[in-house]
């Protein structure tokens, strides 16, 4: 048993530290993807250069430690179990956002994601984009 929880460990550093660019890039990408058995984002060093995360094929359920990624410019979760996405309302520099073939249905989370330019929503059931406004004035 011991040895299985060191292979995890071992397997979620080595995921963790699959970083792609030089030591001189702003462009940090992790890439957490394929880990079938991750529950929750690691902590990673130097969370606010990370630029994109990849947390596809993973069993995250919560998103709470998206918090620490405050300048996440990519966010790819193809197939995840993440259902309750309010905690990526706060990831204002957000510019890419994959959900595709994910069990999500409601969109409110995307309100004040002023950055947001692409939105892959392919195979989900998302249908619910936010309240309706209660009025509506036309000048």
């Amino acid at each position: 048993m011991r040895e299985a929880e060191d292979l995890g460990a071992q397997a979620l550093e080595t995921a963790a530290n699959r970083v792609a660019g030089d030591e001189s890039s702003s462009q940090t990408k992790v890439d957490l993807s394929g880990l079938t058995w991750l529950e929750r984002i690691p902590k990673i060093q130097n969370p606010t250069e990370v630029r994109a995360l990849n947390i596809s094929d993973t069993n995250i359920g919560d998103l709470a430690e998206l918090a620490v990624f405050a300048n996440l410019h990519t966010l790819i979760m193809k197939r995840t179990s993440s259902k309750d996405l309010a905690p990526i309302r706060r990831l204002h520099k957000l510019k890419t956002l994959d959900l595709s073939d994910s069990p999500i249905s409601d969109l409110s989370f995307l309100e004040g994601l002023r950055s947001l330019r692409s939105l892959n929503l392919d195979r989900t059931f998302a249908y619910k984009l936010g309240p309706k406004p209660k009025k509506v004035i036309v000048v």
